[in-house]
Formats: structure tokens, C-alpha cells, sequence
């Protein structure tokens, strides 16, 4: 057994005291450990796969951990998150037994006003960079004012998602409307079978809404759409490899595929899904990888290795950017037009982890080189833009040479063709299209494990990189601040009853429960 500490903190799995927290590695797991002095040690699995757990420790570059004191109601640190989650109502048409953001589990209604949602709106577009905006719930289309939310975030020049179950698109009417405001979409959806839905979500025949509401985003909308998917042991992790041919089936409206551990948020024994609990990411990890022919390999999303490759030439803008190592991890599914096979399906011999380890070393390398360059008379010349480019799509290109198996790719000609991408990406062209129409690469699906944390594996280290938050006014500071996603259930409650009571809403408790899945 390895012991690694830092100075961080999390709550001790009894009295739910905040104190200090280590991290035990074993042969077969990892215990994030919390000496309470009151209770003495208590410990939490959060990993199964110490060997994974490390790997992505070691591609970050992370040797220890920083943290903080979990005080994010009153912390005065300025974040940027590149996420925002803003909760729009805590009204639902499901209300499934394992959600913990829903009126039955709050026991009271969270519905503020168009007025709320512009003070926080302004905020986060007076954001240098502004931030993307995901409206969450509850469930997000049970207001019937929702499309003004949209709109008001998007005047702003936010990029705005919606957070939906998809139940209400079923309907084509209201699909068009919702669809018409452009905002993207983040669907829920745990497979193609209704019995997952009476065990996760209370009702079967939610299954073949989500289906007509799938159709329907087919048929009224042109960009592409994410599909999420709580993932729960013996009831849907056997449908796995389905869920991707079934994302590869609809590839032309399909390209980002997002899973989440089911955490256990209710008394044992109390529903059906009791025992399907999955607390690991790399245990998700595990059975997606186990649904894709040959594996699949994983790297920690918040890897970024090519930062100074960026500077110099557009690359897309990273979601998960920044996010500590061991919490949300990503990997790639490319379509060869017949079924999505791994990313590394077109490496020589190296696997993902491999590929962006010497991406990283390539991309340090430039940044020495163009560090000589600004310094020197070139870079007095005002030529550092120009060479920066043609030197970081010789970078990329020396890269691709070496470890991409070109044959598979562009097939005859290889080499030709791929100084023709180049020299069509160093122009200025967006490499996805120069990519679709020289290769035999039609789309790719983006792969993410996202992490659910629970008050038993919260960790200050891991929140304090967290790109990602919930935006709210907080009335007692009479200002917008941002929580930390994991640890935004420490504060909601108290946080949404005064909002409702500063906008002048009666907060009620109440066990109503919406009828559109009935």
C-alpha cells in the first residue's frame, strides 16, 4: 500500500465533518481516506484501476495535489469556468427515482422568473472568455417560457445547450418551436430498451417518447446533438455496444456520446435500481471499452498537449480543459462509413495515451523553438505569426508521418494527400472538412466519462480545477457566483429557496409530480 497526501479536504464518510483527506493506493483500488478527529478514519473507493488511476496522473504532468477548504459559498477566488450549468426549474416530467434535483427530493418548487435568468446571463457574457450554458433542471422544457430563456442567453453571444430528457419533443409542434432556437442539445437516453427505464426512470413508456423525439431532432434540426447515459450495473451496461450502433445509425445528428456513473442518491432497498450503483470512473471506462472490438483507451479530457499548436493554428475549444486528471476522461470513435472503431484503430502500434504523450513532447518542443524566435531578428521582423503556423503544421504533419498508419486513412497517395491537408489547414481551412473530403474518415463520435460525485467522494483537489459550474445570484452577496458542479449540492437548496424568496415566490413544499409520461 502507497500513501499520497496533499493539502486538501473532503467529509468524513459519518458525521459529514470537513476534514483533511489522503489518498491510499492499493494492488486493486485507490481510498480517497478521511481522518475525522471526531470519528477516526473512514475511507471511499474512487477508483478500481490504480494503474489507470496513475497513468492519467502522469500524462497531466500531476505530482501532487492542491486544494481548498470546500468553501465555495464564500469563496472569493475568480473563477472561469469554460461550462456553466444554470438551473432553470426543479419542475419535472419524470421525476425519476434516482434524480436528486426534482421537487419530490427538494420538497419545494424552484421556478424563478425571466428577470433572474438576465442578471445571471449578463453576468457570464461579461466573462473574458464567455462561457458555454447548459439549462438544467429538473427538466428544462416543462416551462413553457423556455425558448425567452434561450433567447435571452443567446443575445448575450452565449452559446446556450439545453439539458433535456427529450419527453416534450416527442410532440412535433414543440419540437420545431424548441428547435428553432438554435440552442444545442444534451439528450438524455440509457438504451434501446423500455425495461431500463422502468428500473432508472419509473416508466416504460418514456422509452418510445425518447424514440419520437429523436426522429423528430432528426427531421427539424441540421447541427448535431450529445447523448447522455446514466450507466448502472446489471441494467443497462450489457446494452453498451448497442447504444453505439445505435449512435452510429443516426451519425449524421449524433457526435458526442457522455456517460455518468449512477450514484446512489436513496435508501437502500427503496427502487429498482438498488445494487446498480457505480461509484469509478474507470469502472464506466471498463464497460465501454468492453462494448467496442479491441478496446477502447481513455485519457484524462482535461489534457490539453497541444497548447502552443493551438496559438498558431484554430483548434476547437476544449470543454473539459484544465479539469483535473482523474475526473472527466475522454476518447474518440471514427467512422469508416461501416461502424465506429477506435481512434487508435489508425495508429501503429501506439494507443491513444502513447499518441498524445509525443504530441505533448512535439508541442513543448515548438514552444522552445518559438521562444528563439520572438527573441531573435525574426521575431522583430513581425514574423512570428506566420512562422509559428507553417511551424506547427510541420509539427502536426511530422507527427501524423510517424505514428498514423496514412494507408488507412487516405489510401493511395498518402503522403500527397496529407501535405495537401496540410497546406489546406495552414491557409486558414476548417481541418474537419479539409479531413471529410481527403480520407476515409465520415465522423467521429466523442466519447466522455463524466464524474457524479457524491458527499463521500468529494475532493477539494479535483474541484479546485473544475471548469465546470453552476452560475446562480447569490442573494446574501446580492451578486452572480459560480459553484464547482460536484459540490453544488452542498448549496442548492439554501441557494434556490432565496432566490424564490428575493423574486417573490412562495416556496412550497409539495410532492406534484408532471403527467406528460403518463
Amino acid at each position: 500500500m502507497q500513501s499520497q497526501t496533499g493539502q486538501h479536504y473532503g467529509y468524513c464518510n459519518r458525521c459529514h465533518a470537513l476534514v483533511p483527506v489522503r489518498y491510499e493506493i492499493h494492488p486493486e483500488e485507490v481510498l480517497l481516506v478521511k481522518d475525522c478527529p471526531q470519528c477516526g478514519s473512514t475511507d471511499t473507493v474512487i477508483s478500481t484501476n490504480p494503474e489507470v488511476w496513475r497513468r492519467k496522473r502522469a500524462l497531466d504532468g500531476l505530482r501532487s495535489d492542491e486544494g481548498c477548504r470546500l468553501e465555495c459559498g464564500t469563496c472569493s477566488i475568480s473563477h472561469r469556468p469554460t461550462t456553466v450549468f444554470v438551473e432553470v426549474t426543479n419542475r419535472c416530467n419524470q421525476n425519476c427515482p434516482i434524480c436528486i434535483a426534482n421537487i419530490p427530493h427538494m420538497g419545494f418548487e424552484f421556478e424563478p422568473p425571466l428577470e433572474y435568468f438576465d442578471e445571471v446571463f449578463h453576468h457570464l457574457a461579461a466573462l473574458d472568455p464567455r462561457p458555454s450554458v447548459k439549462l438544467f433542471g429538473g427538466e428544462p422544457t416543462v416551462r413553457d417560457d423556455l425558448p425567452q430563456i434561450v433567447s435571452s442567453a443567446r443575445s448575450l453571444g452565449l452559446s446556450t445547450s439545453i439539458v433535456t430528457n427529450g419527453i416534450r419533443l416527442a410532440d412535433p409542434v414543440y419540437a420545431r418551436e424548441i428547435l428553432s432556437t438554435r440552442a444545442k442539445l444534451v439528450f438524455a437516453f440509457d438504451g434501446r430498451d423500455p425495461a431500463v427505464y422502468e428500473k432508472l426512470r419509473g416508466n416504460a413508456r418514456c422509452y418510445d417518447m425518447k424514440i419520437r423525439a429523436l426522429e423528430n431532432i432528426r427531421r427539424y434540426r441540421k447541427a448535431k446533438i450529445i447523448i447522455m447515459c446514466v450507466v448502472a450495473r446489471g441494467i443497462n451496461d450489457h446494452l453498451i455496444a448497442d447504444l453505439l450502433d445505435f449512435c452510429h445509425e443516426r451519425s449524421d445528428f449524433i457526435n458526442g456520446l457522455e456517460f455518468i456513473p449512477l450514484t446512489r442518491t436513496w435508501e437502500p432497498g427503496s427502487i429498482a435500481a438498488d445494487g446498480a450503483h457505480i461509484t469509478a470512473i474507470e469502472d464506466v471506462e471498463e464497460v465501454v471499452s468492453g462494448a467496442v472490438p479491441g478496446g477502447l483507451d481513455f485519457l484524462p479530457a482535461g489534457l490539453s498537449p497541444f497548447e502552443t499548436i493551438g496559438r498558431y493554428i484554430p483548434m476547437p475549444r476544449l470543454t473539459f480543459a484544465g479539469a483535473h486528471p482523474n475526473c472527466e476522461s475522454i476518447s474518440f470513435l471514427v467512422s469508416d462509413g461501416i461502424r465506429y472503431r477506435p481512434a487508435a484503430d489508425y495508429l501503429r502500434g501506439r494507443s491513444l495515451s502513447e499518441f498524445a504523450e509525443e504530441l505533448a513532447r512535439r508541442d513543448r518542443r515548438l514552444d522552445e523553438r518559438m521562444e528563439r524566435i520572438r527573441r531573435g531578428i525574426l521575431g522583430r521582423l513581425g514574423l512570428e505569426r506566420a512562422l509559428g503556423r507553417a511551424l506547427a503544421v510541420w509539427t502536426i504533419g511530422g507527427l501524423i508521418g510517424k505514428t498514423v498508419d496514412l494507408g488507412a486513412i487516405f489510401g493511395e497517395h498518402p503522403r500527397l494527400k496529407l501535405a495537401k491537408v496540410g497546406l489546406a489547414v495552414a491557409l486558414g481551412r476548417k481541418a474537419k472538412d479539409v479531413l471529410r473530403a481527403n480520407t476515409s474518415l465520415r465522423t467521429v463520435l466523442r466519447v466522455v466519462v463524466l464524474p457524479f460525485e457524491e458527499v463521500q467522494t468529494l475532493d477539494s483537489a479535483r474541484l479546485r480545477r473544475c471548469p465546470a459550474a453552476f452560475a446562480y445570484v447569490d442573494v446574501d452577496a446580492n451578486r452572480v457566483k459560480t459553484v464547482p458542479v460536484c459540490a453544488w449540492g452542498l448549496y442548492r437548496d439554501d441557494a434556490m429557496r432565496k432566490i424564490m424568496a428575493r423574486y417573490g415566490c412562495a416556496v412550497a413544499a409539495t410532492s406534484a409530480k408532471e403527467t406528460a409520461c403518463r
